[in-house]
C-alpha cells in the first residue's frame, strides 16, 4: 500500500474537512520521516514507502480512532438559525418597545434592560465563535454586532430623548427613579460614541477569530495565538455575563420604577388629605408647608407678596394657590352702582301717582320711596354677607403631571389611575348615593382619585370642600366621573344629624302644613308676606289658562317659605314634599336629599334615543347599581358579559348634511352591536336580534317567533330591584312590565 492509499483509507472516517487536512498533513509527515529512514538502510523508493505505511499501523484501525477522535462534523445550519432567531428577536423587541415603551417615559428603565439584553447576544455569540473555530459563526457575528449597534442606536436615541439629551438626568433617573423632561433633540454623536465603544471589544474579537482561523488552517498557530484566543473567551464571555446580569437589574428597575411612581402619587394624595383635615386658615396652612418634607416652590406676585406653593415631582403635581378675599366694604362698593340705579328707577315709577297731587301725597311718596329703599338696603346687606361667605381663599390641587406620559392614563405607568371593571361597581352602590356629605367624604377619601380639587371658604358649615375626579375605563372608553363632599366639622356635623332627624320626620308626616313641620323639627318659620290661602285664591283668580303652570307657581311658594335655625335653614319643593334644599345663614347651598318612601321617578328622552326612567336623578341597571347618567349603565347578557353604551361620530368630508352618529352596544373589546338590533328579554337580560323580532301593537313589545316577549334596550330602563321597567306618561313606572 503506497502513502496516498494509506492516507485516504486512514482518514476516511473524518467528515470534517479541515480536521481532515490537519490530519492529512501530520500523518504525511510521519510517513515520509520514515521512508527516508528505510532509504538510508538501503530499501528502494516504493519498498521503503510500503513499509513505512505498514509500520504506521493497520489503516482500519487507525481509520477507526481518527473517526472518533474527529467526530465533530460540523453543520452551519445551526449557526443560521441561531442568527435568524436573533435578528428575529431583535426586530420584535424593537417593536415591543416602539409600542410600548418609548411612548412611556416611566419604563425607560425597560431601554437600558433591552440595550443590555442585545449586547449579551453579542458578547456571547462573540465568544462562541471564537471557542468553536468555525468560519460561518464568525462572519455572521459581524453582522449581528452590526444589526445590534443599529438597534442599540435607536433605543438609546429614544433614551437620550427620555432623559433630556442628559447624562445627569440619566443617572438620577437610575438611582433615583427621578423622570426629567423629555426633549425632541438627541445627542446622535454621543449615542453613536457610546454604540460604537461597547461594540469595539466585539468587532475586535471578531478580527481576532478570524485571524485566528486563518492560522489554524494553516497550521502556523502557537501556544502564543491560544493563549490571546483563551482570553478573548474570558473578556467577552465576562461582558455576556455582566449584560445579562444588567439586562435583569434593569427589568426589576422597571418594576421597582412602576410601584415608585405609583406609591409617589398615593403618598402625595395622603399628604394634601392630611393638610386639609389638619389646616383651617391661610396661616395654618403655611406653617403646615413649611414643615413638610415636600420641596415647595413659592409664588409670589410682582410685589414679594405670597400667592402659593407648588410642587412637581414625577407624576405628582401639588398646587396650593391662595386668593386675595374682598371685603365687605369693598363686595358693598360693587353693588352700590347698581343699587343707585335701581332706586332712580324705583323712585320714578313710584311718582307716577303723585305726580299732580298735593302735599299730603308728597308725603305719601317720600314714604313709599325710604320703605323701598330700607327693602333694598337690607337686601343689599344680605347679598354682601352672602359673597363674603361664598369667597374662596385657598385652593389646593393635586393632579398628575400627565403629559409626561404621553398624555394618556392608559400607558403603563399611569394605568393605576384608571378606575377598571372589578373596581367600577364601588362608585355605583345605590346607599352611596343616600349618603349625607360628611359620610360621602370619609367613603370617597378611601378610594384613591385620579385628581383632587380642595377649595377653602370662609363660610363656617362648608369652609372646606373636595371634588374628586376619577378615571372610568380606558381607551377611547374612558371618562371622568365626579363626586364631591365637604369636610366634617362640628358645625356641619351637627347639621347633618339634625337633617337626618328632619327627614325622617317630614316623611312621616309627608302631608303635614308647613307651621306643623316647623313645630315637629323645632325650626324658626319664615313664611312670604302673603298667606298660602290667600296666595291660592289669587291663583284661581287667572282662570283655567294658567291651569299648567299653577303648580309650578304653587312650588315656587313652597320654596319661599324657611325652616330656620341658628346657622343654617331649608326649604321645600314639590307638593307633597319631594326634596329637601340645606342652606347655611348666608343662602349658600350646602346639601339636596330627596324625600318619601318612593322615589322620585321622570322620564328621560335623549336625541340619542335614549327613553329612561331616572329614580332620585340616577339610572339603576339590570344588577341594582346606580349611576348618574343613563349612558353610564351597563346592559348584562344572562352568561354575565357586560356591553356599554358607545357613540360614534361620522365625520361629513363632503361638508354637505353635516356630522352625524350611530350608536352602539359593545364590551369594550371587539364585539360592536347596532342599537337597532339590541333587545332586552322579559328577565332583563340583553339579546340580540338577527331579525326575527316583530312589534305586536297590542302589547306594546317585540315578540319572537316562539312567542317570547321583548323590548328596545334604548327604551328599557331598570328599577332598583332589577325588574325591566319602561316610561310612563305619569313618570310613575314602578313596576315590571313583564
Amino acid at each position: 500500500m503506497d502513502k496516498k492509499d494509506y492516507l485516504d483509507k486512514a482518514t476516511e472516517k473524518i467528515f470534517d474537512a479541515d480536521a481532515k487536512n490537519m490530519v492529512i498533513t501530520e500523518l504525511e509527515g510521519h510517513i515520509d520521516e520514515r521512508i527516508d529512514f528505510y532509504k538510508e538502510i538501503g530499501y528502494d523508493e516504493q519498498a521503503s514507502e510500503e513499509k513505512a505505511a505498514y509500520a504506521m499501523g493497520d489503516t482500519e484501525t487507525v481509520s477507526a480512532q481518527f473517526g472518533e477522535l474527529h467526530s465533530d462534523f460540523y453543520n452551519p445550519a445551526f449557526d443560521i438559525v441561531f442568527f435568524i432567531i436573533w435578528f428575529g428577536l431583535l426586530g420584535g423587541v424593537y417593536y415591543l418597545l416602539q409600542k410600548y415603551v418609548f411612548i412611556d417615559i416611566g419604563l425607560s428603565s425597560l431601554l437600558l434592560a433591552a440595550s443590555c439584553l442585545s449586547f449579551a447576544f453579542v458578547f456571547g455569540h462573540s465568544a462562541l465563535s471564537l471557542f468553536r473555530n468555525k468560519i460561518v459563526p464568525i462572519i455572521l457575528s459581524l453582522f449581528g454586532i452590526g444589526a445590534t449597534g443599529v438597534f442599540n442606536y435607536f433605543v438609546l436615541i429614544e433614551l437620550d430623548k427620555k432623559m433630556n439629551d442628559s447624562p445627569a438626568n440619566l443617572m438620577d433617573f437610575i438611582f433615583k427613579t427621578k423622570i426629567p423632561g423629555s426633549t425632541n433633540y438627541p445627542n446622535e454623536e454621543r449615542v453613536i460614541l457610546v454604540v460604537s465603544l461597547i461594540s469595539a471589544i466585539a468587532v475586535i474579537t471578531f478580527l481576532y477569530s478570524l485571524i485566528y482561523n486563518i492560522k489554524v488552517k494553516h497550521l502556523s498557530n502557537n501556544r502564543f495565538d491560544n493563549k490571546i484566543k483563551h482570553m478573548f473567551i474570558g473578556i467577552t464571555s465576562s461582558f455576556a455575563l455582566v449584560s445579562i446580569a444588567l439586562c435583569i437589574l434593569f427589568s426589576f428597575k422597571c418594576y421597582h420604577d412602576l410601584n415608585t411612581i405609583k406609591n409617589e402619587y398615593y403618598a402625595a394624595y395622603d399628604y394634601v388629605i392630611e393638610l386639609s383635615e389638619k389646616c383651617d386658615s391661610k396661616e395654618e396652612i403655611i406653617d403646615f408647608v413649611s414643615k413638610s418634607d415636600y420641596e415647595f416652590t413659592e409664588r409670589t406676585d410682582a410685589d414679594g407678596n405670597l400667592t402659593g406653593y407648588i410642587y412637581n415631582y414625577n407624576l405628582v403635581s401639588i398646587e396650593i394657590g391662595f386668593s386675595s378675599v374682598r371685603s365687605r366694604k369693598e363686595i358693598r362698593e360693587e353693588y352700590k352702582e347698581d343699587l343707585d340705579e335701581l332706586l332712580n328707577r324705583i323712585k320714578e315709577l313710584a311718582e307716577e301717582p303723585f305726580k299732580y297731587s298735593g302735599i299730603l301725597q308728597s308725603n305719601a311718596y317720600a314714604k313709599r320711596v325710604n320703605e323701598y329703599q330700607s327693602e333694598l338696603e337690607e337686601k343689599l346687606e344680605e347679598n354682601v354677607e352672602k359673597d363674603y361667605h361664598n369667597q374662596t381663599f385657598c385652593s389646593i390641587v393635586l393632579s398628575p403631571r400627565i403629559y409626561y406620559f404621553d398624555n394618556s392614563y392608559d400607558r403603563l405607568s399611569t394605568s393605576f389611575l384608571e378606575v377598571k371593571e372589578d373596581r367600577e361597581n364601588k362608585f355605583y352602590l345605590y346607599e352611596t348615593s343616600k349618603l349625607n356629605d360628611a359620610e360621602k367624604y370619609d367613603y370617597y377619601k378611601g378610594i384613591n382619585p385620579t385628581r383632587l380639587e380642595i377649595e377653602y371658604d370662609l363660610s363656617d358649615i362648608k369652609n372646606c370642600s373636595y371634588t374628586f375626579n376619577y378615571i372610568i375605563g380606558g381607551g377611547k372608553f374612558k371618562r371622568t366621573d365626579e363626586y364631591s363632599c365637604v369636610k366634617p366639622n362640628d358645625k356641619n356635623t351637627a347639621m347633618y344629624e339634625k337633617l337626618d332627624k328632619i327627614i325622617e320626620i317630614v316623611n312621616a308626616n309627608i302631608n303635614k302644613s308647613s307651621s306643623e313641620i316647623a313645630k315637629l323639627t323645632g325650626a324658626t318659620l319664615e313664611t312670604p308676606e302673603i298667606s298660602s290661602e290667600e296666595y291660592e285664591k289669587q291663583l284661581a283668580q287667572l282662570g283655567s289658562f294658567f291651569d299648567s303652570t299653577k303648580e309650578l307657581l304653587l312650588d315656587f311658594y313652597e320654596m319661599s317659605t324657611k325652616y330656620i335655625f341658628d346657622d343654617w335653614y331649608f326649604i321645600f319643593s314639590g307638593r307633597p314634599y319631594e326634596t329637601i334644599y340645606a342652606y347655611d345663614k348666608y343662602g349658600n347651598i350646602i346639601d339636596v336629599r330627596y324625600l318619601g318612601n318612593t322615589p322620585v321617578i321622570k322620564n328621560h328622552n335623549g336625541t340619542d334615543g335614549q327613553k329612561k326612567v331616572s329614580f332620585n336623578g340616577g339610572y339603576f341597571d339590570k344588577k341594582g347599581y346606580y349611576y348618574s347618567l343613563p349612558d353610564h349603565a351597563p346592559y348584562y347578557t344572562s352568561d354575565g358579559r357586560r356591553f356599554y353604551y358607545y357613540c360614534k361620530t361620522i365625520e361629513d368630508k363632503t361638508h354637505t348634511v353635516g356630522n352625524t352618529k350611530e350608536y352602539y352596544l359593545t364590551d369594550r373589546e371587539k364585539l360592536y352591536y347596532e342599537v337597532d338590533s339590541c333587545f332586552i328579554d322579559k328577565n332583563g337580560y340583553l339579546y340580540f336580534n338577527s331579525g326575527n323580532l316583530k312589534y305586536d301593537e297590542k302589547i306594546k313589545k317585540f315578540k319572537s317567533p316562539s312567542g317570547n316577549e321583548y323590548t328596545k334596550a334604548f327604551e328599557t330602563s331598570w328599577d332598583e330591584n332589577g325588574n325591566p321597567i319602561l316610561q310612563s306618561d305619569e313618570n310613575e313606572t314602578i313596576n315590571s312590565i313583564f
